[in-house]
């Protein structure tokens, strides 16, 4: 998953409080991939929206022009 996103601190809610209280900003470089799947994966506020991973797309955040690039190409 964050190969498609070609790093993986862009699946983190950065501006989120739960990011801010877990002090991840200072944490997450030194945590591996597996790790950081596992906080996303426990605490849905910690990812980042909207979040679209599939076939040949990697969107995180939004961005009109990219979003209607993929969706409305």
């Amino acid at each position: 998953m964050f190969r498609a996103l070609g790093e993986s601190r862009r699946a983190f809610n950065t501006s989120g409080l739960e990011y801010r209280a877990q002090q991840l900003s200072q944490t997450l470089p030194d945590l591996d991939d597996a790790a950081r799947a596992d906080l996303l994966a426990g605490n849905g506020s910690l990812v980042k929206r909207p979040f679209v991973i599939g076939d040949g797309v990697a969107l995180v955040g939004f961005n009109a022009n990219a979003w209607e690039k993929v969706f409305h190409p």
